[in-house]
C-alpha cells in the first residue's frame, strides 16, 4: 500500500458550500490541475449519484488515513470537469506515493437528476 501524503486544511468547517467551502476548493485546486495535465480525464456520458457512491465503496485504496471523500466539479466546456478524491481527518487531500491524489477524475457530458440537484447549489459534496 502506498505511504500517503496531503496537505492539510487549517479550516475545520464544513464543506458543503458553508464556512470553509472556499478555502477547500483553493488548497484543492492547484493539486487537481497538475493532476490533470499529467492524466487527461476520460469522458462519460452521464455521471449518477449511485456511480459516485460505488467508486467510494468498491474503490477504497485502503489507506487509513482516509475518513472521507469528495466530489469537486469544475467548469468545462462539453459539460462537467469532475474530480473524485478520498480525504483524511481533516478534510485534506490524499495523495499516493508519487503525489496523484486518490480517486479519479472525468468530464461529464450530462449529471443525472439526483447528482444534478445535490450539485445544484455547490460545486463540492463531502461524503462521510
Amino acid at each position: 500500500m502506498a505511504k500517503h501524503q496531503g496537505k492539510k486544511s487549517r479550516d475545520k468547517h464544513s464543506a458543503s458550500g458553508g464556512p470553509g467551502y472556499k478555502s477547500i476548493v483553493e488548497l484543492f485546486t492547484p493539486v487537481l490541475a497538475e493532476w490533470r495535465r499529467e492524466r487527461p480525464p476520460r469522458m462519460v456520458r452521464e455521471l449518477t449519484f449511485r456511480s459516485v457512491v460505488e467508486y467510494f465503496i468498491c474503490h477504497h485504496p485502503g489507506d487509513a488515513a482516509i475518513q472521507s471523500g469528495a466530489l469537486l466539479r469544475m467548469p468545462h466546456p462539453r459539460g462537467h470537469n469532475l474530480f473524485q478524491v478520498f480525504l483524511g481527518p481533516e478534510n485534506e487531500l490524499l495523495l499516493d506515493s508519487v503525489g496523484h491524489p486518490y480517486g479519479r477524475q472525468f468530464i461529464a457530458m450530462r449529471l443525472d437528476p439526483e447528482l444534478s440537484s445535490r450539485l445544484q447549489d455547490t460545486d463540492l459534496i463531502i461524503f462521510r
